[in-house]
């Protein structure tokens, strides 16, 4: 292309400078892809154990938007690790009032039962149904007979017994 020929705009760039102009630059440091970047430090967090900066930065992003369901149940599940049981019962429970969730079931039960609760565990894990992993519900499936039985086994064992299925399930979270 020469100097004097003008420079051919495609319709995807008429399109996306019209856009721009009424959107205004992008602010420095945004994210373009509309992720959260309180959610992508958790995630980080989540990824190196380090469940209370996880919380912090979940709590920051719920505060933003607190409809989203998928921050909360990951807080639910981060007090969950970092012992905090009661807060992590809540959470979880405010997810499943909105929406059937198959991650939020598992650790409300897991929560239930590391708080001596064998029967809302029960309770929580009947709302969990994961043919992808039928390893993992086939253990849920187990204990909860077992709680059932003459001679229930204890909350701990019932709770070792199922942190030990999911971390066999591929991701480690049975999400």
């Amino acid at each position: 292309m020469s100097r004097g020929e003008p420079k051919s705009l495609s319709r995807r760039d008429v399109l996306f400078g019209l856009v721009n102009r009424f959107r205004g630059a992008p602010e420095k440091g945004r994210n373009v892809a509309g992720i959260d970047p309180d959610l992508l430090q958790a995630e980080s967090a989540i990824a190196g154990g380090d469940y209370a900066a996880a919380v912090t930065s979940l709590r920051a992003c719920l505060a933003k938007s607190p409809e989203q369901a998928q921050a909360r149940a990951k807080l639910g599940y981060c007090l969950y690790k970092g012992g905090r049981h009661i807060q992590a019962a809540c959470e979880l429970n405010r997810v499943l009032k909105k929406k059937d969730d198959n991650f939020s079931a598992l650790y409300l039960g897991l929560v239930q039962a590391r708080l001596g609760r064998l029967d809302a565990a029960v309770a929580a894990w009947k709302r969990y149904f994961n043919p992808d992993l039928p390893t993992l519900q086939r253990e849920l499936n187990l204990q909860m007979a077992l709680i059932a039985s003459e001679t229930p086994p204890t909350a701990e064992e019932v709770v070792a017994s199922i942190e030990t299925a999911i971390a066999d399930c591929p991701d480690g979270l049975a999400s």
